[in-house]
């Protein structure tokens, strides 16, 4: 028998999405034979969310290179959908009589929208609430309007009950995200042109596609350094290995600035992507999990779930296939993020089948961690107290992270003003002149470019 109850003190789980309201068959019929009168588009998204069961906001950016008649499928692009994955689903009947009447409404080329957009400009708040009436009222569900009151009340203050508000709240989303522009950006790109504009606008976006660049590129590996020109040129030279580094914003005692990992791994992702010879690197996540996001302990920490990290893991690296990268390398500087690199490059992987591979390199974080071996045998540094540990003395800090960091700038170590305290020490190591601190980095940074190219290689040559 158990003396205690062992899951007291934890937290029950609370819900993190609000009640989805599904409208009943009856109510949604009745919306069905009104919806033509409020918008031929508002009809078509209708039976494609009632037919497919696919967000509408994946319903809105549908182009017509996405729709197969013939075959009766709809391609879902992974980067509308909330799952991040590319799929396809049939077409029922209902569903294919709704695409042939858009295709009547808004003949057009592949790439022109199913659901243009009906303006170029935002409609203002007062027509958007007017289109919805004349579409919830014929259908017999009553909107209301927040300090207005209902008809037939004499204007009389009147309250109704949520349940009653939800369905009226539903199909003002539909409206708002189905007849308005989601920006200025799309708005200008579906305009109502003639096919003959549509095929000049198709010609000149795959003439910009393939155009040379007009000036020189840089010497840089970081991608949102680069023009996406010079990406593009970087991946047909070769290039085809994208670097997802992960690093993280914490507290690493009164001398260490809180992004520690993020600035060694400006200087490590440089370092191996240029060894690599052909590899660029996505720009460091530096939101990972740090603990719970809600109960952080102390300031200056950033956190997210792991759930939330792992998502975002997806996301770029899906982006870095699209674009041509054949292979996907993660690589972590804190020991929280490794078992969310490691999940996520197996789970791609297993999704994308052999047409790109994901690679979690786990010696670039384990193998002689923080470096302690090196600093002793071959640099004869001999910290204290004399243990491999991430924290000695209560500072998340040594001299392995201070050197590295020091290489990308030593104000972020408080080098100058540690120096006029009489406090350039770590684990009773000096580190000055700030000359030697950066040395000691160089030769780090160039002992682990080492390991982790070499496990790089080797995971890629499996």
């Amino acid at each position: 028998m158990l003396d205690s109850n062992p899951l007291r003190g934890l937290k029950l789980p609370k819900e993190k999405n609000p009640t989805r309201i599904v409208l009943s068959d009856e109510e949604y019929n009745a919306m069905l034979r009104v919806s033509g009168r409020v918008d031929w588009r508002f009809h078509v998204a209708l039976v494609l969310a009632h037919e497919t069961g696919d967000r509408i906001g994946a319903i809105r950016h549908l182009r017509w290179s996405d729709i197969d008649l013939e075959d009766r499928t709809i391609l879902w692009r992974a980067e509308h959908e909330k799952s991040g994955y590319e799929h396809r689903t049939p077409v029922t009947a209902e569903a294919l009589a709704a695409l042939e009447e858009a295709q009547r409404r808004n003949p057009g080329n592949e790439d022109a929208p199913v659901l243009p957009a009906r303006c170029s400009k935002l409609r203002s708040a007062a027509e958007g609430v007017k289109t919805t009436t004349r579409g919830l009222t014929p259908a017999g569900i009553r909107p209301t309007i927040p300090g207005s009151p209902p008809s037939g009340t004499g204007g009389r203050s009147h309250l109704i009950g949520a349940d009653e508000m939800k369905p009226a709240k539903w199909i003002l989303g539909l409206l708002v995200v189905i007849l308005l522009p989601a920006s200025p950006a799309e708005a200008q790109g579906r305009r109502n042109l003639t096919p003959e504009q549509q095929a000049e606008r198709q010609r000149r976006m795959e003439e910009m596609r393939v155009a040379a660049r007009p000036i020189e590129g840089i010497n840089s590996i970081w991608i949102d350094e680069l023009t996406w020109m010079e990406v593009r040129d970087e991946i047909a030279s070769g290039k085809t290995i994208g670097i997802i580094a992960t690093g993280g914003v914490e507290q690493n005692g009164p001398y260490m600035a809180g992004g520690k990992h993020n600035y060694v791994l400006e200087a490590m992702c440089d370092a191996i992507a240029r060894e690599l010879g052909n590899a660029l690197c996505a720009p460091v996540m530096k939101y990972v999990p740090e603990g719970d996001p809600e109960n952080i302990r102390y300031p200056g920490t950033l956190s997210v779930r792991q759930e939330t990290f792992r998502m975002v893991l997806e996301d770029v690296a899906n982006s870095l296939k699209s674009q041509g990268f054949t292979d996907v390398v993660f690589i972590g500087d804190s020991g929280g993020n490794q078992n969310g690199m490691s999940d996520t490059a197996e789970k791609l992987n297993e999704y994308w089948g052999g047409t790109a591979r994901a690679h979690y390199i786990e010696e670039y974080y384990r193998e002689d961690i923080w470096s302690c071996e090196f600093l002793e045998e071959e640099l004869g540094i001999f910290q204290k107290p004399d243990f491999c540990s991430a924290t000695r003395d209560i500072y998340h800090d040594d001299v392995h992270y201070s050197s590295i960091v020091a290489t990308t700038d030593p104000d972020r170590i408080r080098a100058r003003q540690r120096m006029e305290e009489g406090l350039y020490s770590i684990n009773e190591v000096e580190l000055g002149p700030v000359e030697r601190t950066i040395e000691i980095g160089e030769r780090l940074i160039e002992y682990r470019t080492e390991i982790t190219v070499r496990a790089i290689r080797e995971s890629m040559g499996r």
